[in-house]
């Protein structure tokens, strides 16, 4: 039996709104050798009825509906347990890729010197609208595993939809298992580390557009919640940074 190259794992929960958009995003992609699992993490808007009839249509789809909320970090680790590709990504439900090359641009990049491979990202807002771009620019100019871990410190989240080596990834959910119950920044402790510990190809042809809505996790965090996660995450930061192989991530 043939594997797909790549797996794209998209987590959803009440996510009616934008799905569409995002599975069109993936199956119009030039580049075809993958395979997309959606998760419904129990919800309770038309995201079932949705995402049957995407499955009817594409069988390079395959569809997981659980029965009760497994939390969002459970959720992702549901979709990369089944994947079957070589490589492996999420793309939440409510993002996108930018153009139909953007696969084709990212696999083009494989090769046995890097770990994981991410593109710049551009930020939209409900319609869709472009509200910033440009917001991995500065790692254009990173040329070690040091250069890639400062700047992961002014962009800890984005990096979560590269592009991954699945059985390196698999290594490495512990970090994102740690910060499991903070409201926010459960990512930021895992892009720091992978930004250390693995070698990152940064691809500059295309786009992450990562919606900026309403209903966005981000948006319904209390002032207060987000200060003291953001305490937590940043101690829990420098206690990984200091103990990491002994700074040998300093080195290219």
């Amino acid at each position: 039996m043939k594997f797909p190259k790549i797996t794209i794992g998209m987590p959803v929960y009440n996510g009616d709104q934008f799905i569409k958009t995002a599975i069109d995003s993936v199956l119009t992609q030039k580049f075809s050798d993958f395979e997309l699992i959606i998760s419904n993490n129990a919800s309770t808007d038309n995201t079932d009825k949705i995402c049957k009839e995407y499955k009817l249509k594409d069988k390079r789809i395959r569809y997981l509906c659980q029965k009760s909320n497994r939390g969002g970090v459970k959720n992702y680790k549901t979709v990369l347990d089944a994947a079957k590709g070589k490589y492996f990504m999420w793309l939440a439900a409510d993002d996108l890729f930018q153009d139909s090359n953007y696969l084709k641009f990212v696999v083009d990049k494989i090769s046995p010197k890097y770990d994981f491979y991410f593109t710049d990202v551009s930020l939209i807002n409900q319609r869709g609208d472009i509200i910033k771009s440009n917001i991995h620019e500065k790692f254009k100019n990173c040329k070690t595993k040091f250069d890639f871990l400062k700047q992961s410190l002014y962009n800890n989240s984005f990096q979560l939809y590269s592009l991954f080596n699945k059985n390196q990834l698999l290594e490495d959910f512990k970090y994102l298992e740690k910060c499991k119950n903070y409201k926010s920044f459960n990512e930021g402790l895992f892009v720091h580390v992978i930004s250390a510990k693995r070698k990152a190809k940064y691809v500059q042809k295309t786009n992450l557009l990562f919606r900026i809505h309403k209903d966005s996790w981000s948006n319904k965090r209390k002032i207060h919640e987000l200060i003291f996660d953001h305490i937590n995450y940043s101690l829990r930061t420098i206690q990984l940074i200091i103990k990491l192989s002994d700074f040998l991530f300093i080195q290219k």
